[in-house]
């Protein structure tokens, strides 16, 4: 288990406090997450959503039918995401945005979004769950952020790189919908 600490900074212009809850909640009664020019929704015919995911990604099983890879068409190290399905019917569907910092705000973006986060923590009668951990170590700085609204999440992990060796920072953003398959 990570040792995680909470920490917070109430620093923020009212700005981005505002926008941020805007996009945060209700949550929509048909959730959908979009791959490419697809929008996926639980419950779709897993035969369909592969032939037409893979006119635009690559999709192979990864553990079985039931549990499917996307990757980038071109280049099959990017894993774009994970696909679930259960009776021939799409279950879970995981859809992942990668940063890294190389001078565009990414991780400055992330932990005001972390600050944001963990004051919903502290409000009361949200429609959503929120949770928010920070790990720090010697070579980095860790924070973890989670938005659940019914079946659908959004994951955000920042890391920032503490260490010599000039790697950039990177932001991590993922979108689920359901839960996996078993």
């Amino acid at each position: 288990m990570w040792p995680f600490r909470k920490k917070a900074r109430w620093a923020l212009p009212p700005i981005l406090l505002v926008a941020t809850a805007v996009h945060i909640w209700p949550q929509a009664p048909k959730a959908e997450i979009s791959f490419g020019t697809m929008p996926l929704k639980l419950g779709m015919p897993k035969d369909a959503v592969i032939a037409t995911l893979a006119t635009q990604y690559r999709v192979e099983p990864a553990g079985g039918e039931e549990w499917w890879s996307v990757d980038a068409k071109q280049d099959q190290s990017v894993h774009v995401g994970n696909l679930g399905f259960e009776s021939g019917r799409l279950i879970y569907v995981l859809k992942r945005h990668f940063y890294t910092d190389k001078g565009t705000g990414a991780f400055a973006l992330a932990n005001a979004l972390h600050v944001v986060l963990t004051a919903f923590l502290h409000e009361q009668g949200n429609a959503c769950s929120v949770s928010t951990s920070m790990y720090d170590a010697l070579t980095n700085e860790t924070k973890r952020m989670a938005i659940t609204c019914g079946r659908k999440t959004l994951t955000m992990e920042a890391v920032h790189l503490t260490d010599p060796t000039g790697a950039p920072d990177w932001v991590m953003i993922e979108e689920s919908l359901g839960a996996p398959p078993r």
